[in-house]
């Protein structure tokens, strides 16, 4: 088996956990992970494509991307540690002085000077090293003012894969030991990341174990089909097509496979949660059972036909609806700031789960606050559907 593979299946799986947690990109910290991970997981794939057509994971042709791609992580690495989980996101003076730094490391990256790293000694010593500190305080200063497990995970997990990333690029070419220890980085650590992290990240968004596994397993199918295709085309071009502007024309074609095979499997999607996802997760399939069943069209009767069906979905749930004319003021704001909030997350709040209702231009209508029960993604969503429909109502 050629050894770019693993790198190659890593990244899908990498790419799986990114796609979950931009389903929820509304939240500022998951967008910014979202994309942080489909960065990193970018990184991994190109290291392993590069193996797999013959190169060294070591080679120039890998190492200047990876160096451009790993600045655009600390800055993305930054921004959410800012705003997690659940902060308000980084002041633009700082996003900005983040921005220049990242701008001067691209020069430093161009800079060939004398030194231990070689080529790469100007960026190592201007950026990487100050940058990897940074980020150790900013995780240390939100690890201590977040009392949840789950996010403390994802910062714990966030500091292993610097600290792993930094001995492979800083401390390993020192030691004579730097093509091994990018393998041991790009394999077992992007793996243990990628799978610890994203799993602690859907747990924050109440994903069940189950349902995480059955989602990241789904993606990642339809991710290696997408990139089976791609790789099928493009060796056909080179194949079947004679060299010349006609296979030049071929392989262009062949670089479409991917967004059409992408596109296509996201309007499969919806079937396949259907058919087959909702075989594997019983609270999935009944609410994808009782999701677009209408709701009566007078107010006061939506509400209570919308309490009563989150209730029995959240197995005796207690719910109850709550006009934004009767919530104070900083709640609202942080409703409309962050949509769904728990208690778990913020002690203060007088609910366990709350639900907005958004009507026009997001105005804020209401909420439902749900106590007790069975509190999982698949309630939210239940709950979230109902609160858009009775927002139209009201």
């Amino acid at each position: 088996m050629n050894e770019g593979l693993i790198p190659l299946v890593i990244a899908v799986i990498g790419a799986s956990y990114a796609g979950l947690m931009l389903k929820n990109r509304s939240r500022h910290d998951n967008l910014v992970f979202g994309i942080l991970v489909l960065v990193d997981a970018g990184m991994t794939a190109w290291r392993g494509l590069n193996v797999l057509t013959g190169g060294s994971i070591v080679s120039r042709g890998v190492l200047v991307p990876c160096t451009i791609g790993t600045i655009a992580l600390a800055l993305l690495s930054f921004e959410f540690i800012a705003s997690f989980p659940r902060r308000t996101p980084m002041r633009w003076g700082w996003r900005i002085a983040a921005l220049v730094w990242g701008a001067a490391a691209i020069v430093m990256a161009l800079i060939n000077i004398d030194g231990p790293w070689k080529h790469n000694t100007a960026i190592e010593l201007g950026f990487f090293a100050p940058a990897t500190i940074v980020i150790f305080i900013l995780i240390a200063r939100s690890y201590r003012r977040t009392p949840q497990s789950d996010a403390r995970v994802v910062l714990s997990m966030l500091a292993f894969r610097w600290a792993f990333g930094f001995f492979a690029y800083f401390a390993a070419p020192l030691l004579g030991i730097f093509e091994e220890v990018v393998w041991a980085e790009t394999t077992i650590g992007s793996m243990i990341a990628f799978v610890v992290i994203g799993t602690a990240v859907l747990r924050t968004e109440l994903f069940s174990a189950r349902s995480a596994v059955a989602e990241v397993v789904t993606i990642a199918t339809l991710a290696v089909l997408v990139m089976l295709g791609a790789g099928g085309a493009i060796a056909a071009a080179r194949l079947y097509v004679p060299e010349g502007r006609l296979q030049d024309i071929a392989l262009f074609g062949a670089t479409l496979v991917p967004l059409a095979l992408t596109g296509i499997g996201l309007k499969l999607y919806p079937r396949v949660e259907r058919r087959w996802l909702a075989g594997l997760d019983e609270r999935r399939a009944r609410r994808l059972g009782v999701q677009g069943d209408p709701i009566p069209a007078d107010a006061a009767e939506a509400i209570t036909e919308a309490s009563a069906r989150i209730a029995t979905f959240g197995d005796g749930s207690k719910v109850r609806w709550v006009p934004a004319a009767e919530m104070p003021a900083p709640l609202a704001a942080e409703l409309l700031r962050n949509g769904v909030l728990r208690r778990d997350e913020d002690p203060t709040l007088p609910t366990c789960l709350a639900v907005p209702a958004f009507g026009a231009e997001k105005a804020l209508v209401g909420a439902f606050y749900i106590d007790g029960g069975t509190l999982d993604r698949d309630t939210y969503l239940v709950a979230r559907d109902l609160a858009a429909r009775v927002a139209l109502v009201v």
